[in-house]
């Protein structure tokens, strides 16, 4: 498989998981901005193509509905990758999965 098609299979990943989780989560009654899910590629200029695609291609992904904050940036696919699939299995998980998950609860915190 090639730099290029492995990139390309990572980002087609990326955009199905963020539907998936976005579709659960406005399913659920969550609200988000109409910029959520856009991504932004930095490709490497001319001259530095001949390096690693998967490496030097830097991923900006917009989400305020998933992950931490609202700007997330990637140094490569692979991290972008990661994070997504996180967001993804928190999204996508149950009310006792998510127990398991976090089971620290804000009472509990208070207390």
């Amino acid at each position: 498989m090639t730099k290029y098609r492995e990139f390309l299979e990572k980002l087609e990943t990326i955009q199905r998981l963020l539907e998936e989780a976005y579709n659960h989560a406005f399913e659920a009654g969550a609200y988000g901005k109409s910029m959520d899910g856009s991504i932004k590629l930095e490709i490497p200029p001319y001259f530095w193509q001949r390096s690693e695609l998967i490496f030097d291609t830097e991923v900006c992904i917009y989400s305020y509905v998933l992950g931490p904050y609202r700007n997330h940036r990637f140094s490569n696919i692979n991290d972008a990758l990661e994070s997504v699939q996180e967001w993804h299995k928190l999204e996508m998980c149950s009310a006792e999965e998510e127990d398991k998950l976090f089971p620290v609860t804000i009472a509990k915190v208070i207390d």
